[in-house]
């Protein structure tokens, strides 16, 4: 847009915004050191660049001060010229993408607060039915042992458990999101921690036709949040067990890399979990869905990472890691 005075100039730029104005010093109406004040007044983001005879250190200063990107003298070196305008488009491509991407930053915080006020609501408002649900069932349990509903029954009582868990599971998250979660730390020793895990489940275990072991050394402990690291054990093993066929093998096992930091391992003969989707598996409620489809019936453990960590090995960060054999 090629205009004849600056006044002419203000009007445009407050018609529509332009990214970049080059303008005469020298004018009649309105000088460039005017317009370059008004534009940067009304509209910041506006890069100026001023074309003048007078190429002074002191007029240099003056536009500066003023506002202007840059300053290019008569005659103009038209070269000269095209490396200082694409510079400058450069650097307002860079200001249009940093503002683009902290307005993106700002939605993300309120989507995030959204989803943690979500949670926190649905938590307080579900706990106390499902409580009752629960208990109710328990009391008429005894009247259905034995007779035709008791099937269905069955069904209902699993179904109302497994909304207890995510309903348990939707508080946990609410408390760790809230920073309301202590971590207790203590020393343990990872044997015997991993000992009560696979006793809790050896019911489950012989039932499968499971086969499993344990390679941990014997002295080996740990200082973390006891109660947060059995959970994660038993839910990774719960995972092998629900997603590992009949008679398969699972192995749970320890070793201090040589950063010494604890890494733990679930391994299993069971399905896994793909590539592409094992960077996903800590992220809030996420599901691999082909899974069911794989393995019917069998619901997936959710994970969630909690920014907070489960503990140390002097003073180290302890892992948790979930790899099929």
């Amino acid at each position: 847009c090629l205009v004849e005075n600056g006044r002419i100039a203000l009007e445009k730029c407050r018609e529509r915004p332009f990214p970049l104005v080059i303008t005469d010093l020298s004018m009649p109406v309105f000088s460039g050191q005017e317009l370059i004040y008004a534009i940067k007044r009304e509209y910041p983001q506006t890069e100026i660049i001023v074309t003048t005879g007078h190429g002074t250190v002191e007029v240099a200063v003056e536009l500066m001060k003023a506002g202007a990107y840059d300053f290019l003298t008569k005659p103009i070196n038209f070269h000269h010229a095209e490396l200082v305008i694409r510079k400058c488009f450069d650097q307002v491509e860079a200001h249009t993408e940093n503002t683009r991407l902290r307005q993106a930053n700002r939605d993300l915080e309120e989507l995030n607060e959204l989803k943690e006020k979500f949670i926190a609501i649905t938590n307080h408002e579900l706990r106390t039915p499902v409580s009752i649900i629960n208990n109710i069932l328990e009391i008429l349990e005894p009247q259905f042992r034995g007779g035709s509903l008791e099937e269905p029954f069955d069904m209902i009582s699993r179904s109302s458990r497994h909304l207890k868990e995510i309903v348990t599971q939707l508080h946990e998250i609410s408390q760790l999101t809230l920073a309301k979660t202590p971590l207790p730390l203590e020393r343990f020793n990872l044997l015997s921690l991993c000992r009560e895990v696979q006793k809790d489940a050896a019911f489950v275990l012989d039932k499968r036709g499971h086969r499993t072991g344990l390679d941990i050394p014997e002295d080996l402990s740990v200082v973390a949040d006891r109660v947060k690291f059995k959970k994660v054990v038993r839910e990774l093993l719960q995972n092998a067990i629900k997603f590992t066929e009949n008679g398969g093998e699972i192995f749970l096992s320890a070793t201090v890399n040589d950063e010494n930091n604890l890494v733990f391992e679930v391994s299993d003969t069971g399905i896994g979990i793909q590539k592409k989707d094992q960077g996903k598996i800590f992220d809030l409620f996420y599901e691999v869905g082909d899974l069911e489809k794989q393995m019917e019936n069998l619901p997936l453990i959710l994970f969630w990472n909690s920014d907070s960590g489960i503990g140390h090995l002097e003073n180290q960060v302890v892992f948790a890691v979930d790899r099929c054999r």
